[in-house]
């Protein structure tokens, strides 16, 4: 064999590879949804949200969901907590996360990020609305003299 032929055989194997590759690819596709938030949220506090997730590929794989706060004025963000699941084809499930939100949070308007990532790298990403503010602050005496 000639080393033109073995070259020529080299680029259409590697060419070949390459579509597969995309093509494999092609086939890990997820879809997330946040179905339930909270609208107001307490540095410190611990709260719950409902994520849906849709396995819109063509093979069964893993997700892994990360939730957020992204305050989009100064690019920050926090994470809350992360969940992973297997998802078969055609699946969709509902997903019930515990966010801990940090002590450390600055009182604000912020985005609830939650993002969906395959092994293949894939992301889809769902944004909502969310308000971090200050517990309350209680007047021990004026509770006491009741």
């Amino acid at each position: 064999m000639s080393t033109l032929t073995l070259r020529a055989l080299l680029v259409v194997g590697s060419i070949g590879l390459g579509l597969n590759a995309a093509v494999a690819e092609a086939h890990q596709c997820v879809q997330v949804m946040i179905l339930e938030s909270p609208q107001r949220v307490h540095p410190g506090s611990q709260v719950s949200m409902v994520a849906g997730v849709v396995n819109c590929g063509g093979c069964p794989t893993p997700v892994e969901l990360d939730a957020w706060l992204f305050d989009p004025g100064s690019n920050v963000r926090v994470h809350l907590g992360n969940e992973f699941l297997r998802l078969g084809m055609n699946d969709v499930r509902r997903v019930k996360l515990l966010l801990d939100i940090p002590a450390t949070v600055a009182p604000g308007r912020y985005q609830l990020v939650l993002s969906g990532e395959t092994s293949g790298g894939y992301t889809d990403a769902a944004r909502a609305r969310i308000k971090v503010v200050p517990r309350p602050h209680r007047d021990v005496r004026r509770l006491l003299m009741r």
